[in-house]
């Protein structure tokens, strides 16, 4: 193991996170989300900051973080909530950076119910997510509550108008999704060939150089 200096850093960060998470420290433990007292899942109303926002066809997904439980009006903390909207209710546009209030089914990130299923609270508890919510009523509270969330919004649309301008709307989709983790754009036959191909890791390749060389570009075209 002494001659292995990577493989000893890795076994004893993985130790120092059993530990961290045994101990009940925030962020380092998988226990359950827990609910202020006389409060339970279902029904339920919420505000967050949107700091993430994953637009699909029929509905967006909206990632909450510095989360509220709203109970006899009065606001309880909770842990970040991953919340669900169909197009039909999404009366208000709610972008990274936005203060929102959200109501409709809360529940817990359930457990694979099937050997070898995808683990969800795996993935989304180290994530700081530990709720779902299927929204049926979405209001935008304070659209700016979160200046560099909302700057950074504004970048990364003037890098998404920049490789339209200069590519296909199909080799656009592709790029968006290389560059901006934007996987929107591109349909299911392109992302199965990704994944034939062994090579669908490409789609969250970062550049830096030309995500400049494109915000460039927009200017030039504007």
């Amino acid at each position: 193991m002494s001659k292995r200096p990577l493989c000893a850093a890795a076994v004893f960060w993985a130790v120092l996170l059993y530990l961290l998470g045994g101990a009940g420290i925030k962020y380092f433990t998988y226990a359950p989300p827990e609910l202020p007292s006389g409060a339970f899942a279902g029904k339920a109303a919420v505000t967050g900051e949107v700091y993430r926002a994953d637009v699909h066809t029929r509905s967006t997904s909206l990632y909450l973080r510095k989360a509220n439980l709203i109970l006899n009006s009065k606001k309880y903390p909770i842990d970040g909530i991953k919340a669900t909207v169909t197009t039909e209710h999404m009366k208000e546009t709610a972008k990274p950076g936005s203060e929102v209030l959200l109501q409709g089914e809360l529940q817990e990130i359930p457990l694979p119910s099937n050997p070898g299923q995808f683990h969800e609270r795996a993935y989304y508890y180290p994530r700081k997510i530990k709720w779902y919510q299927k929204v049926s009523y979405i209001q935008v509270i304070q659209p700016e509550k979160n200046r560099f969330l909302c700057l950074q919004e504004k970048i990364k649309q003037k890098l998404q108008n920049g490789i339209y301008h200069v590519m296909t709307k199909e080799q656009a989709g592709i790029m968006e999704a290389m560059l901006l983790g934007e996987k929107a754009q591109i349909d299911t036959e392109q992302q199965f060939l990704f994944q034939l191909m062994g090579c669908s890791h490409i789609l969250s390749v970062s550049g830096v150089c030309f995500l400049c060389w494109v915000f460039l570009i927009d200017e030039k075209m504007a």
